[in-house]
């Protein structure tokens, strides 16, 4: 099952999380230290349904509060509809759909409000149908009793506000009441008409009592398919120089490196086995786990050795072009910390649903290095979802920043987790994004694709090139955020002392106007450098560049949505910024469904832009 999104509440110094949107492949949280980063790691993995919620997830400052962690997942439709039908509900379910689970502290699943609700209206049960229906046979019955003026029988009222527990107690009570007088009653005893109706009575009770199991049946089907959660927060287990065989099971890093290298313990120690061949079978493993491994170790060529010394196994190393055998420990902390997460990453491939969380990866290496990581975490997410945690601006990408949520600690909130980077004000919080995006505009004077620079205002405006180019394959162009019409101007002055060409687009409304004049007078711009979204009296910004019918299907995801003036008026009261960053990240499935008129549009502008730096 795919997680959609997490919120996490009262678990250490998170008091309410804010709903945590993960992405498909990596999720980072970033953020300074003690903000919290690897609280929310703690809570994902303690919704693993082999863990409980951990003693010290309690508030210190409030213990009475209870932890309680929600994650949706997007189930898909075949799963959904044998799970229904295996607990009785034979419904029609035609789409994948999101439902809500919540975990409470310390070992309770259980499903939210709004797909208990769900689940309801889908079984075709609801406690008011019922209450309707047994009123109507209970009052049947009664009119066949001969009447008590003394002590009355009456019939029991049911509210909204009753639990399916409580509706079936009252009536079983009127129902005992009910039987007690019919026997001392012989004129009725023998009524065919009460026997028809109690019997219709027991049925519709039966079926209440089955119906109200629906969300205990349905949780405890669906928890079977919870992802696991494997956390990693170290990666320090040393590889021996040498150890005997027989110890191999009881050594977890020489196991894991048994099992990711794929060699089979088993034919080493059979006595019937050739030496010679099981040697051999050695160096071509050692082989291919180095190829492998130096596909994402950089730094220095080196190459992975394992052979066999009598009845023990020998690991080590060899430099490049050097035929000295050097044990892990001689190599730095840095080496030992990469090949370590190296091997206990891929071991976790396949398999059943799972996601990976990583806690700080790469702290021991340099900058380089680091980059090495992000390597082998982008592999391994092709296989399995990545959740990690950093304050490290060599592991985040300034194309990719979507997948960045900024963990910051409030004073009064706790921690909170803000997907809209442009909305976060703390420095320190934002400094390794700030830094990775400076990292990228450095390459520009290197790699030709980063030197045509076009700063941007706003940060819709930068979600929507960044899509439109890679549509359009337009990739010669380098959008940047400019951070707003007062700050784009720094931005362009340090570019262009970098070597960079840099133009500056505006919307076309009076924030061009003062951008302008602030570019010239005070920055010594040229004219030439400052462009507009379109010079059409239609378009403001750059939303008007869509058709509308474009804007409600991919941007709004409201088709009906009804309004007169254009697209940046009526979003101009939304988080316009949240609409383009979703377009961004869905672009890849809907980017043959834009029409050729909106497409026309983005290319102009794009192709006007490119004519300039020419």
């Amino acid at each position: 099952m795919k997680i959609v999104r997490v919120r996490i509440k009262n678990f250490r110094s998170i008091q309410d999380s804010g709903d945590i949107y993960l992405e498909d492949k990596i999720t980072i949280l970033a953020g300074k230290n003690e903000s919290g980063k690897t609280a929310i790691l703690h809570a994902l993995e303690d919704f693993d349904v082999s863990n409980k919620i951990r003693m010290d997830a309690k508030s210190v400052e409030d213990p009475s509060l209870i932890p309680e962690i929600m994650i949706s997942f997007l189930i898909p439709k075949e799963r959904l509809r044998k799970l229904l039908n295996s607990i009785g509900i034979a419904a029609s379910i035609d789409q994948d759909l999101e439902i809500e689970i919540v975990k409470t502290f310390p070992d309770t699943y259980s499903l939210s409000p709004s797909s208990t609700k769900w689940l309801t209206e889908i079984s075709e049960y609801q406690s008011a149908n019922f209450a309707k229906q047994v009123t109507k046979y209970l009052s049947s019955l009664i009119i066949l009793l001969p009447q008590d003026n003394e002590t009355p029988l009456v019939i029991p009222e049911y509210s909204q506000e009753d639990t399916d527990d409580v509706m079936i107690t009252r009536t079983n009570n009127f129902l005992k009441e009910f039987r007690e007088r019919v026997e001392v009653a012989p004129e009725v005893r023998e009524s065919n008409k009460i026997a028809s109706l109690s019997s219709d009575l027991e049925k519709l009770i039966s079926d209440l009592k089955k119906r109200a199991k629906y969300p205990k049946d349905f949780i405890a089907g669906i928890t079977e398919f919870i992802p696991t959660f494997i956390y990693f927060d170290s990666f320090e287990s040393l590889l021996p120089y040498t150890l005997p065989l027989s110890e191999v099971p009881n050594n977890q890093a020489v196991e894991d490196f048994f099992d990711m290298a794929n060699i089979d313990l088993d034919f080493l120690i059979d006595p019937n086995n050739d030496f010679q061949v099981k040697r051999n079978y050695l160096a071509q493993r050692s082989t291919e786990i180095t190829g492998n491994f130096l596909g994402y170790w950089n730094q220095d060529k080196v190459e992975l050795t394992a052979s066999l010394n009598g009845e023990n196994i020998v690991l080590g190393f060899k430099e490049d072009r050097k035929s000295q055998e050097f044990k892990m420990n001689q190599r730095s902390k840095g080496f030992q910390w990469f090949l370590s997460f190296y091997i206990q990453l891929n071991l976790h491939q396949g398999g059943r649903d799972k996601y990976l969380l990583v806690d700080e990866p790469g702290l021991y290496l340099h900058a380089k290095a680091q980059i090495d990581v992000l390597k082998v975490l982008e592999s391994l997410s092709r296989e399995i979802p990545i959740v990690f945690s950093t304050h490290s601006p060599y592991l985040l990408e300034y194309d990719k920043l979507p997948r960045v949520k900024l963990v910051f600690k409030d004073k009064k909130k706790g921690t909170v987790v803000e997907s809209k980077y442009h909305k976060v004000s703390d420095r320190e919080t934002l400094r390794p994004i700030l830094t990775a995006i400076g990292l990228e505009l450095t390459s520009g004077i290197t790699n030709p694709d980063k030197l045509n620079n076009v700063i941007v205002e706003g940060a819709s405006d930068w979600y929507y090139f960044a899509a439109f180019k890679k549509i359009l394959d337009k990739e010669n162009l380098n959008f940047i955020y400019g951070g707003g019409t007062g700050n784009m101007p720094h931005v362009g002055t340090i570019l262009q002392g970098w070597g960079c060409k840099v133009l500056y687009l505006y919307d076309n409304d009076q924030g061009k106007k003062d951008g302008e004049k602030n570019l010239v007078d005070n920055f010594l711009a040229e004219k030439e450098q400052i462009k507009v979204i379109s010079r059409e009296k239609r378009v403001s910004s750059i939303e008007d560049l869509f058709t509308k019918e474009d804007f409600k299907k991919f941007v709004l995801n409201n088709e009906v949505a009804k309004y007169e003036g254009k697209n940046s008026e009526y979003i101009a009261n939304q988080d316009k910024v949240l609409k383009a960053k979703l377009f961004h990240s869905n672009f890849e499935n809907i980017k043959n469904k834009v029409s050729e008129q909106t497409k026309t549009a983005f290319a102009k502008v794009m192709d006007d832009l490119l004519k300039s730096f020419q």
